[in-house]
């Protein structure tokens, strides 16, 4: 799903609507500066269980990209601004859920075959990619898919991946529970980020 919801698809819309150098920079770096919400994580998700809070997590990573169905509906810089907003949205929630999946791949496996497990995942990972590359390929070399339409097929097609991916995870079982939020710890990152900037 994320090749389909992900930046390369989301920087197309965007230039589909003139946007300016700046903005997609934003679009470049936002994957990258939305690790910002893992600081208010434990607010957000403290006491719940690992897979369902990851669950859901990944459930509304595609959701909010339903939100790209009114781009149609509008032009130029207010276009833009649904772009960047909807994808900043999504790069939150995806930066949450996928700080919720490692430790729930240590509950999977032992400390044996957690190296094999993960090296396994990051080759399946590859090929998926190369397909949904190809995949967008040919919907964007069809002369009445190229434009608008065929990047909202694209966008629609990540959110039903994405929609069948969070079923598989809400399959997944854990008992953990998401650490509560802890003052003391917080303002523990804070004064070592000041001490070693």
């Amino acid at each position: 799903g994320f090749a389909y919801l992900g930046p390369t698809v989301v920087y197309l819309l965007a230039i589909r609507y003139e946007a300016t150098n700046v903005q997609l920079g934003y679009i470049s770096s936002a994957i990258h500066f939305s690790g910002l919400v893992l600081l208010i994580a434990p607010i957000l998700l403290g006491n719940r269980q690992f897979g369902k809070a990851a669950s859901v997590i990944w459930f509304l990573r595609g959701l909010v990209c339903v939100a790209y169905a009114a781009l149609p509906f509008l032009e130029g810089q207010r276009a833009v601004m649904l772009i960047l907003v909807v994808y900043t949205l999504f790069c939150s929630l995806r930066s949450l859920g996928v700080s919720l999946l490692e430790p729930m791949q240590k509950n999977l496996s032992t400390k044996r075959n957690i190296g094999e497990m993960v090296a396994n995942l990051n080759i399946r990972f590859q090929p998926m990619g190369a397909i949904s590359q190809i995949i967008s390929f040919v919907i964007l070399s069809i002369e009445y898919l190229s434009g608008m339409l065929g990047l909202l097929i694209l966008e629609f097609l990540g959110v039903i991946t994405n929609t069948i991916a969070s079923v598989f995870i809400s399959r997944i079982p854990s008992r953990q529970k998401v650490p509560p939020f802890d003052r003391k710890s917080f303002s523990d990152v804070f004064s070592s980020i000041r001490s070693n900037p």
